[in-house]
């Protein structure tokens, strides 16, 4: 608006504004965009508390807290690291995680993204036992009235064994995990969404987990936001492990 006023008075400042316009940043709107970002900004962390409650009296609640940090090392390309800590008579650390983000193609209606990671060996209860890697993505899809879709996939290679909050005990097979989002934007700084999360241990006798619920998200200012939800059980056919009541999750994303 400004430059629009600007270009109304002074037709000869015109050469002048066009200048001024090719060297706006793409990233402040500000004409002194330096041209590349400092380490701070290219940083961002994640604070996730997830509260599950379980069937049964041998666990019946267990608090799950992430520590993440991600680093953007391109436009196109994140690394992150995750750091698990699980409360419940005791502390313990869990398989710290090491992911690498590829934006591999982005449009106003659709968005593609694959990752892969790695798990590292944690000898602990809420550990795993060995290097698991793993490969995932998520698809982003634009729909009508301020609402998109989104479907996320994760594989994780088992190659000992690995504790899974989803069944509430390690496992020794191959975990499959999806989520499928319907998200509105009720404003410019709120989004419902509808979750629906699928857990599954890939073998021929391997069990399942699919949660239904609700989800909440603030984008306090430009930098923070807060995301919460709540899932509950629809179908559950759990053989070594415990089924859920249900789970509370809440996480705070802090850019700097």
């Amino acid at each position: 608006m400004f430059k629009q006023v600007i270009a109304s008075v002074l037709v000869s400042a015109a050469a002048a504004n066009l200048v001024f316009a090719q060297n706006v940043c793409p990233t402040t709107g500000k004409p002194d965009c330096p041209s590349t970002l400092s380490f701070t900004d290219k940083i961002s962390v994640t604070e996730t508390f997830s509260i599950v409650n379980y069937k049964g009296d041998v666990q019946p609640t267990l608090i799950q807290f992430l520590q993440g940090v991600n680093y953007n090392l391109s436009d196109s390309l994140d690394i992150s690291l995750t750091i698990p800590v699980y409360i419940e008579e005791t502390t313990e650390l869990g398989a710290i995680g090491l992911d690498l983000t590829w934006d591999a193609f982005a449009s106003e209606k659709l968005d593609l993204a694959l990752r892969v990671g790695l798990d590292t060996p944690m000898n602990t209860v809420y550990g795993a036992s060995s290097f698991d890697p793993s490969l995932g993505g998520a698809v982003t899809v634009v729909l009508p009235w301020n609402s998109k879709f989104i479907q996320t996939v994760n594989y994780e290679f088992v190659t000992g064994d690995a504790f899974s909050l989803a069944f509430g005990s390690k496992v020794t097979e191959d975990i499959l995990t999806m989520n499928s989002s319907w998200v509105h934007s009720l404003s410019k700084n709120l989004d419902l969404g509808l979750n629906v999360w699928q857990n599954y241990t890939v073998d021929s006798d391997g069990q399942q987990n699919i949660l239904v619920g609700p989800d909440l998200k603030w984008s306090i200012t430009d930098n923070i936001s807060l995301d919460t939800s709540i899932a509950l059980p629809v179908y559950q056919n759990v053989t070594a492990s415990a089924e859920q009541n249900y789970t509370l999750t809440a996480s705070l994303g802090i850019k700097f």
